[in-house]
């Protein structure tokens, strides 16, 4: 079942994705020697490449979107100039 995404959800995936970045980024190599560390480093790091492929997607489907109105409205005013 696809979910649709929304103002809400994508809003969300962005703060998620800036959260889990300023984990990753305040990490050092040390951290990762420490016992079980290297795991967590792992967790995050997928789950922050899932967020972005997410929000990929969602950018792509508001492209989309945008592109259709675009035209729609474009074609909209041009049979409508055609009439004069």
């Amino acid at each position: 079942m696809k979910v649709q995404a929304t103002e809400e959800t994508t809003l969300q995936a962005v703060h998620t994705l800036f959260a889990q970045l300023a984990t990753i980024r305040g990490l050092t190599p040390d951290d990762l020697l420490l016992p079980g560390r290297q795991t967590t480093y792992e967790k995050t790091l997928e789950e922050t490449y899932a967020v972005i492929i997410s929000l990929e997607k969602t950018i792509d489907h508001l492209a989309t979107e945008l592109e259709y109105h675009q035209a729609r409205l474009e074609q909209a005013t041009s049979d409508v100039q055609g009439l004069y």
